[in-house]
């Protein structure tokens, strides 16, 4: 019912300056009920194009809508340019009806038909536990892929394993050393620089794979691999509860392809991609070293693709994996990166304009930093981690709904304080809690309502019913939520999916505080019809966020 809005709008547009004009705007759900069932600023939009105060562009295109009386009440022109709508009595039954029908369709649509996108996020590298902070980034990716796939994307979750070059080898010597300090023998010069209890239990578990004559130098190799498989959780002997794979399944986070950075140096991509830019006349020998011209694409300075020594760095590999997204075929290509990394974005887009491909295809969200706090305390660095909070230990004790909620409170942009205690707290104080005993108690009142012989599922619908005011905003709330979900596809902003439920349960508890669901009189299996609408977006936005809609609390 809103898109028939939308569509009246952009039609009296047309019909006053032309199509050519016709600006992205939206329909909101005004702070104040004296503003109108529902509000739009499209004259905004408008003013620099037709040079007009956007008052007067307002007024022209209420003029061409007000002919709409079967859906609208009343159109109200407010300065400084703002259109609000009082919507008919057939408008709040056709939007009661429309919501009950899809039921967990309701939100869903078509736009990404035919696309296909990929979400690359997480990419810890096999190195050590999952901590918090990659936590941020996993919630993230992981709902932008829910909500998109919503949309009808085709959508792959991808988790780029890092598992070439010295931080995996230096795993490996960490763990060899453990052993070595663990069976009295001479440490050796290269300690590796990794350190907790998780690394003890690898070297505990070396014996079961290579036998104690052959756990030596010689045999990095397959001690390193062991342990990166053992950190990943694909070699469940030594981590079998807090390898990456079990922290992500115990945070509700699946991934469709597992993809490693090892074989684009096995298959010879990443010295292919060098022989490519090389043809391109992109690079450069200095000092016996192979750069990358990237200052030719915009990049501050150029950048080393091989050392003096003949090393490739990561990020010859870099531009490799990305190279082959590209080769896959996807329309979109989005990655979720740590705020430390906004300045790899460049060269990476350098190297892909220079290789002929369309760099603005690549989008990147940039997580800024968590910082847990227990009220006004910060906590303690991890001592079973070793150097960091993991995030299996902050989704023991707080639960990985309200993790997930409390991760989604704040934009990607801005830093996030996480109060444990606050997330632990079973009151309104605490936001997931808010919103999941919403879903809660709308199941209790259907409860109750049928020990008084009103069954939701069979009540008819009454068109003559009148919505009060309170049952109007409550239900305008809902009708916003398709919106929402385009926005967070179009702006890549999933934590508006928390700033809405918050909204929507904030205004349900005040009609609860005003008004008996259940009464005595016959409106009651309205206001039940009612309840029913709201009960099913809170369900289906609380999926989308990957956390549960209980029935009881």
């Amino acid at each position: 019912m809103i898109d028939k809005l939308i569509d009246l709008i952009a039609d009296a547009v047309k019909d006053y300056a032309g199509e050519a004009v016709l600006p992205t705007f939206s329909v909101t759900v005004p702070a104040g009920e004296d503003h109108g069932d529902f509000s739009t600023g499209v004259a905004f939009g408008l003013a620099g194009p037709l040079k007009m105060a956007p008052h007067d562009i307002a007024s022209e295109v209420a003029v061409r809508m007000r002919a709409h009386t079967d859906l609208i009440d009343r159109i109200e022109v407010v300065k400084p340019g703002y259109i609000n709508f009082i919507m008919g009595r057939a408008f709040w039954h056709g939007s009661l009806r429309h919501i009950a029908e899809r039921q967990t369709d309701y939100g869903k649509s078509d736009v990404g038909r035919g696309k296909k996108v990929l979400i690359e996020f997480v990419s810890a590298n096999p190195t050590g536990p999952i901590h918090v902070g990659h936590g941020r980034g996993a919630v993230i990716g992981d709902v932008l892929a829910r909500v998109m796939a919503a949309s009808g994307y085709e959508v792959t979750r991808e988790y780029y394993i890092n598992d070439a070059g010295n931080q995996v080898l230096s795993l490996g010597y960490s763990v060899l050393n453990e052993y070595y300090k663990t069976n009295n023998i001479k440490p050796l010069s290269n300690t590796g620089e990794y350190r907790g209890d998780y690394v003890v239990s690898i070297s505990g578990t070396l014996a079961s794979m290579i036998p104690p004559a052959e756990i030596n130098e010689q045999n990095i190799k397959r001690i390193t691999e062991f342990s990166v498989k053992s950190v990943l959780g694909d070699e469940t002997r030594a981590l079998p509860n807090s390898s990456i794979k079990e922290a992500l399944r115990s945070f509700n986070i699946t991934f469709d392809n597992w993809f490693s950075e090892k074989k684009l140096y096995d298959d010879g991509s990443v010295a292919g991609i060098i022989e490519e830019l090389n043809k391109r006349h992109a690079v450069k020998q200095e000092e016996g070293a192979t750069w990358f011209l990237s200052t030719l694409y915009g990049d501050e300075k150029d950048r080393v693709l091989k050392k003096q020594a003949g090393e490739l760095t990561y990020f010859a590999s870099d531009i490799a994996y990305h190279v082959n997204k590209y080769k896959r075929g996807y329309n979109g290509l989005i990655n979720i990166w740590g705020a430390d990394h906004h300045g790899y974005l460049p060269r990476i887009r350098a190297a892909l304009t220079a290789l002929g491909y369309d760099a603005d295809r690549l989008i990147v969200l940039f997580v800024q930093m968590v910082r847990l706090m227990r009220g006004d305390r910060p906590v303690a660095m991890s001592k079973r981690a070793g150097e960091y909070v993991t995030l299996k230990e902050l989704v023991d004790e707080v639960g990985t709904d309200a993790v997930r909620f409390f991760f989604l409170q704040r934009s990607h942009e801005s830093q996030l304080v996480f109060d444990i205690d606050l997330a632990k707290k079973q009151s309104q104080e605490n936001p997931v809690y808010y919103v999941q005993y919403a879903h809660a108690r709308i199941s209790s009142i259907f409860g109750y309502a049928l020990t008084k012989g009103w069954n939701v599922d069979a009540i008819e619908q009454r068109d003559s019913y009148v919505f009060t005011s309170q049952e109007k905003r409550l239900l305008a709330q809902c009708l916003i939520y398709p919106e929402v979900i385009r926005d967070i596809v179009a702006k890549g902003e999933p934590h508006k999916l928390t700033y809405y439920l918050v909204e929507l349960v904030g205004i349900l508890h005040r009609y609860y505080t005003d008004t008996r669901v259940v009464g005595d009189d016959q409106d009651t299996g309205q206001r039940l019809l009612l309840m029913n609408v709201v009960k099913i977006v809170l369900k289906n936005a609380l999926d989308l966020l990957g956390i549960s809609a209980p029935e009881k609390m």
